[in-house]
């Protein structure tokens, strides 16, 4: 057979992931950017300062006759909106506030310049429009240019063609593929003319509107099941109606995966009311792998939403799993305190398989360690369905250090169990000696539950704060009107850094019905001053009569005898009432999901939602005892008042709500994005990546360079403008980085088949773990915006519609993310088969190619050489396929890329 040929794609490699294609960042008020252009028409020329910042320029001068329209559309990439993981837009306002000053020469009778502004979306590579009237210039003239126009719609926008300068149809797609923000510039000036203009002070602001009546929660229902074998597992989706008026709405799962179905696929919400949706999973029927479906909700004619579902389908043996991922203690200079932080360590494997841990701070090269943290009993073994747990504390060396922000990452080990390492993000925030900080209240919420008529024990909660000094602290109960079940038994005590104070709390049950009742236990400084609130729960049982009415729940034993539940209770126990927050830093939710009998509820849903517009979370079910657990890390604010609202689901009980007050205090820090590291060529929510995935990783706050940088030495660095990211306890190769955005390498030395978590390195400051599927193959095809393959023939050059390819020719296509090699190649390597005697780098998992649904025969698969973390390959188009746009798909194993178009001629 002939050798395939090949050539050095190394600048190809760079080309793929240099320009930043996906972000995840909320668009509101205070997003913003400004800008600095000039330009010059003269004959037939055309000239564009690029602005600085993030900011993309196109730009083009077309010809009608005698007059010459200069375009110019300025892209920000830093304002992208991607509504699969962020949600539909119904509707967006734009504003622009510009100053202007211009030297406009004309000649002798000729026109004055016309400059129309128009606010414009990159979606796909093609370019929308959407039209709003601008001034009008004449020579010598300054100006002032202001606009704002809200509820655009996407029937607002039109596709606009620079290269011919006209309106070409078509409008973006809200609920479709990322969307970059910008402003377009259109002049309208004769070819004589001379113009010189500077525009100074460009803002432009994309605020998204509600997604209609309907809500829906979560964002993403991820399960972990044992592969071919365990029970089917059950969560739940939330749809809240904001609206007036009942919404109908339809459920239906997308690709029809038989491991996935839901119920109800129909229903109706009435107005202020909630409906969950149950989601089922089973892995009886599976192997090992990342199995993806999406469940599309709509409610028409006013919205949709589309949820992706992944079950991780898990090898035999133990699964270690830690929660929460970020710990934060505050403290005054030389004071200390004795706040502690527990982090729950489960076992999530198979049915009789226990996971040894070990905590102890991470040695990764490169991660800061603050040597603050003592780790308790750092070590232990839970079983499958149970629950260990480490505490944190302050150690010794704490009390020692300056005033200042200080991380540690926690790494949980477990040799032999799957997803080892787990991480957990530490943050000590030590203010001046002059400073004062808030107490930590632990825990911040209490669950009583007993029987009507029956006498339930005292309860305690610690305050703890940081002060050389004794702070009085002051309690009072608060219950709804005419109540008078909660007692706050201590009203009053003292605490500093070394005596904590230990305030107990009560409850009576006389004269008291069945049912779940909610108060708090204000906390105050003995000038009355707040300091949080303590959110208590009493969930009262009654012994029914009804037979069987002790089974509607399967799996738990009654807290009352005999006691019928028909709904939920939720009870928050980490975050405080009238909460404080920093922005970009760890706010833990612990909370207890129990029916209206004292069950705890396993097995279940629970959602957080934000008013200040952070992305729904979804909090991990522990196992055992009713707990789930998340971690928000809020957006950052301007000590802006909000609430966040947890719903828990279960089967056919009815849902529980529970609201939280509080602020978020502004703050800067790095962010990733949760399910937010994806293949760059297929991003999918939620999708694994293999090893040698060349990925992007969403966030903010992710360099320090003003400007996108992209790396040149070879091997790839693994830390570059003092940035790094670390993917299971390795470096990841970096190509590529900005504010919102990290191209890397997922590290080809990670094993398949495993949960790893990752975490952002930026200039000393650590971000919040997030979790990496990794799986042995998840290919993406190189293609260009109308969805074509970037294909060469075999003389390397480009396939395209004017020169398509023929059949049974030998073409090229391009991937990343076809895992491991055989030779393995290091991560950030050269690929190698430059150099006559190289091995060619295959890959393990060969791939099947399909032109128009005819399996085409391979000639090489693997790494291109050369290239670093690019995979090609090399097949012939079969010889009976038909001319026109050919469907193009690529499998390995049970994993589709993205479906692409072959442009193929007879001849």
């Amino acid at each position: 057979m002939k050798r395939p040929g090949f050539h050095c794609l190394l600048a190809l490699a760079g080309w793929l992931v240099a320009v930043p294609a996906y972000a995840d960042v909320t668009l509101s008020g205070g997003n913003s950017y400004s800008e600095t252009s000039s330009y010059t028409t003269s004959g037939s020329s055309i000239s564009v300062s690029q602005p600085s910042g993030g900011l993309q320029i196109v730009s083009n001068l077309v010809y009608s006759g005698t007059t010459a329209f200069a375009e110019i559309g300025v892209l920000n990439t830093t304002l992208t909106y991607n509504p699969s993981t962020q949600g539909a837009i119904q509707s967006i306002s734009a504003s622009v506030s510009k100053n202007l000053s211009i030297n406009y020469t004309a000649a002798a009778g000729q026109p004055p310049l016309i400059d129309t502004f128009y606010p414009m979306i990159e979606q796909d590579g093609k370019y929308y429009l959407a039209a709003v009237s601008g001034p009008s210039w004449y020579g010598g003239s300054t100006g002032f240019l202001s606009f704002s126009q809200s509820g655009l719609v996407a029937s607002s926008f039109s596709q606009y063609d620079f290269t011919t300068g006209a309106f070409v149809g078509g409008s973006p797609n809200f609920s479709g593929d990322p969307m970059v923000f910008g402003l377009a510039q259109i002049s309208s000036l004769t070819m004589t003319d001379t113009l010189t203009a500077v525009y100074t002070g460009l803002t432009f602001d994309i605020v998204t509107a509600a997604a209609g009546p309907l809500t829906v929660s979560p964002s993403l229902v991820s399960f972990i099941g044992q592969a071919d074998s365990g029970p089917a597992q059950q969560q739940s989706i939330t749809l809240k109606n904001l609206g007036s008026a009942s919404e109908a709405f339809t459920a239906s799962v997308v690709s029809g995966s038989p491991w996935l179905s839901i119920s109800p696929a129909s229903g109706t919400v009435t107005a202020g009311a909630s409906v969950s949706i149950t989601v089922t999973v089973s892995a009886q029927a599976l192997s090992a792998g990342n199995y993806r479906d999406v469940i599309h909700i709509a409610w028409p004619p006013s919205g949709s939403a589309d949820i992706p579902v992944t079950l991780f389908a898990a090898n035999p043996g133990g699964i270690l799993w830690a929660r929460p991922v970020g710990a934060v203690f505050n403290v005054v200079q030389g004071a200390g305190s004795s706040a502690t932080q527990t982090i729950r360590i489960s076992n999530q494997g198979s049915a009789g398989s226990t996971v040894a841990w070990t905590a102890s701070a991470a040695t990764v090269s490169g991660v800061p360690n603050g040597n603050f943290l003592s780790f308790g009993a750092g070590s232990g073994t839970v079983a499958q369905g149970t629950a260990g747990s480490v505490t944190l504390s302050l150690n010794s060396n704490a009390a020692t250090l300056g005033a200042g922000v200080y991380y540690e990452l926690v790494q949980v080990v477990s040799a032999g169990s799957l997803n080892s390492p787990q991480y957990v993000t530490a943050i000590l925030n030590v203010l001046p000696a002059s400073a004062s900080v808030l107490p930590n209240i632990s825990p911040a919420g209490l669950l009583f539950t007993g029987a009507v008529g029956q006498t339930i024990a005292q309860q305690q909660f610690v305050v703890n704060w940081s002060s050389s000094t004794y702070q009085y602290v002051q309690a009072t109960a608060t219950v709804p009107a005419g109540q008078s079940w909660l007692q706050a038994v201590t009203n009053s005590s003292a605490a500093n850094a070394a005596n904590p104070a230990v305030m107990t709390v009560g409850v009576s049950t006389s004269g008291l019905g069945a049912g779940v009742y909610t108060g708090t236990i204000d906390l105050s400084t003995v000038g009355s001053a707040p300091i949080g609130s303590v959110n208590v729960t009493l969930v009262l049982g009654t012994i029914s009569s009804a037979p069987g009415s002790a089974e509607q729940v399967p799996g738990h034993k009654d807290s009352v005898a005999g006691c019928a539940p028909t709904a939920l209770a939720l009870t928050e126990s980490s975050i405080p009432n009238h909460f404080s927050v920093p922005a970009g830093w760890p706010a833990d939710l612990v909370t207890t999901m129990t029916d209206d009998c004292g069950n705890a509820i396993t097995g279940g849903s629970v959602t957080a939602s934000f008013s200040n517009g952070d992305p729904p979370l979804s909090l991990g079910d522990q196992g055992s005892g009713g707990l789930y657990v998340g971690t928000w890390q809020p957006s950052n604010q301007s000590n802006s008042n909000m609430t966040v609202v947890l719903n828990g689901s279960f089967g056919k009980l009815t849902p529980a709500s529970s609201q939280l007050s509080g602020f978020v205090t502004p703050n800067q820090a790095p962010v990733l994005v949760p399910n937010g590291i994806l293949n760059n060529l297929n991003p999918l929510v939620g999708g694994g990546v293999a090893p040698g995935t060349v990925a992007s990783a969403f966030g903010s706050g992710l360099t320090i360079s003003q400007n996108p940088v992209s790396t040149s030495t070879i091997p790839l660095p693994t830390a570059f403008e003092n940035t790094q990211l670390v993917v299971g306890g390795l470096l990841a190769p970096l190509y590529y980085l900005s504010n919102a955005q990290l191209n890397v390498e997922i590290p080809a030395e990670l094993a398949a088949l495993q949960q790893y978590p990752a975490v952002g390195v930026v200039n000393n400051a650590l971000t919040l773990p997030v979790q990496v599927t990794v799986v042995p193959a998840a290919p993406g095809v190189a293609a260009y915006s109308d969805g074509s393959v970037e294909g060469e023939h075999s003389d390397f050059s480009l396939i395209t519609s004017s020169s398509p390819a023929h059949p049974g020719e030998s073409i090229i296509i391009y991937l990343v993310g076809m895992g491991a090699t055989n030779p393995p190649v290091a991560s950030g390597a050269v690929a190698p088969g430059l150099n006559v005697g190289d091995t060619l780098a295959s890959a393990v998992v060969q791939p099947v190619v399909m032109v128009n649904n005819q399996t085409a025969q391979i000639q090489f698969a693997g790494l291109t050489p050369g290239g670093i973390g690019l995979y090609q390959i090399n097949f012939v188009v079969p010889a009976n396929v038909p001319a026109g746009n050919l469907s193009l798909t690529v499998s390995q194993g049970s994993t589709n890329a993205n479906t692409t178009k072959l442009p193929v001629a007879v001849p």
